[in-house]
């Protein structure tokens, strides 16, 4: 019975050790600020992340942080807040939407988890591109 025990506290132990990286970093909306405009961070719809080693890196609008990641040599992770349900999502497997809709900074970038959301919101009027096709186009994509 102490084995059976034991085992389940190991078990239990490495998933909290594994949460995903999103549901760990966190940021407190209408307090924190923005790392480059120093605005107030408070639509979840438009905010994104980079977390360093040591460092994390808040923006409230993801072409600020497109700013920032392809203007530096940062080696972090990135995390957008998905524009329907408004969480962080791991930027690498969402689907980002250049529109004009107005987004803090007003750079207009929108990020989807779903992709099928992405091509349903751009509807023929707007360009939607993965993380690493925005980031090698940035300069000539953004607003």
């Amino acid at each position: 019975m102490k084995t059976i025990f034991i085992l389940f506290y190991i078990t239990a132990l490495s998933w909290s050790c594994s949460l995903p990286e999103e549901e760990i970093v966190n940021i407190r909306w209408g307090e924190d600020t923005c790392f480059l405009c120093k605005m107030i961070v408070s639509d979840k719809r438009f905010a994104g992340v980079i977390v360093t080693k040591d460092e994390l890196f808040i923006f409230d609008d993801i072409g600020e942080l497109l700013d920032f990641y392809t203007s530096s040599n940062l080696n972090g992770k990135v995390f957008v807040s998905d524009y329907f349900s408004e969480k962080l999502v791991d930027a690498e497997i969402a689907t980002f939407v250049l529109s004009d809709i107005p987004t803090p900074m007003g750079y207009g970038v929108v990020a989807f988890l779903d992709r099928s959301k992405a091509v349903d919101f751009a509807d023929n009027r707007y360009r939607y591109f993965n993380f690493s096709e925005l980031v090698e186009r940035w300069n000539e994509v953004k607003k």
